[in-house]
């Protein structure tokens, strides 16, 4: 489930999915990907390594759900009839349908995106600093996007269903599900994994960097113009599902 939910979501979103995505994630945060789940073990600060960051100043939201397995229906509290079981008339509120078991639904409202702010300078820092932590594999943080609230939920079946009323109309559409400023009830749920309802103050999403230590390989010792950021190839690589793949090896 865990993997199935990280790979949809960066094939939509080009962001890597936090797993739990409860799990509060920091800039400088280091670990392995095991399973495609990013397991972090600390954070470069700790070593002595500083990161300066920057915030977006745009404020969006994020959204995402399974391609034609996922389907919402809305019900306003002016509708003089039920549009959606669960919700009483006059009362406003979503339903959404699953036809597939793991699909997902994923909405992060009022998102911004910070991040570091020089990663070739992180990166040198991290290989200047010769720490043995820096093992095959591991992923530093480089960009995290915060969000006001959030709602994650995948099925787990062929045939889940989620209800929800709410407080207000949802007017934004499907984002609205992850909106916590409208006070979502949730009034039915089967076979729906929901890992997130409408929480504030969640990073579920991240971008990342990770060492390739094949990048060594060849060599008996780190290339002065390497550490001294003198333009060389460097042994990080963006996080991405096919380096996640790769299975670390270590050289000796």
């Amino acid at each position: 489930m865990a993997e199935r939910y990280i790979r949809e979501i960066y094939e939509s979103l080009k962001y890597w999915a936090t797993w739990l995505p409860g799990i509060e994630i920091e800039i400088g945060d280091y670990g392995p990907i095991n399973g495609f789940v990013f397991k972090p073990e600390g954070n470069v600060r700790d070593r002595g390594i500083k990161v300066a960051t920057e915030d977006s100043s745009a404020i969006s939201s994020l959204s995402h759900k399974s391609k034609g397995s996922v389907a919402v229906t809305f019900q306003v509290a002016a509708d003089m009839e039920q549009k959606v079981p669960g919700v009483p008339t006059g009362k406003a509120g979503i339903g959404i349908t699953f036809s597939q078991e793991s699909a997902v639904a994923f909405s992060a409202v009022g998102c911004q995106v910070s991040r570091a702010k020089d990663v070739s300078l992180l990166e040198r820092q991290v290989l200047d600093g010769g720490e043995s932590w820096l093992k095959d594999g591991y992923v530093v943080v480089t960009q995290v996007v915060r969000a006001k609230s959030a709602t994650v939920m995948m099925s787990t079946s062929r045939d889940a269903e989620f209800v929800a009323s709410a407080s207000a109309d949802l007017t934004a559409g499907f984002v609205d599900i992850g909106n916590a400023s409208l006070s979502l009830t949730s009034r039915v749920e089967r076979n729906v994994n929901t890992a997130l309802f409408a929480k504030k103050g969640v990073t579920p999403l991240f971008s990342g960097i990770r060492f390739d230590e094949r990048f060594w390989s060849g060599w008996t010792g780190v290339p002065m113009d390497l550490a001294s950021g003198g333009g060389q190839p460097s042994p990080f690589a963006a996080l991405t599902p096919k380096a996640a793949e790769r299975t670390p090896t270590t050289f000796r």
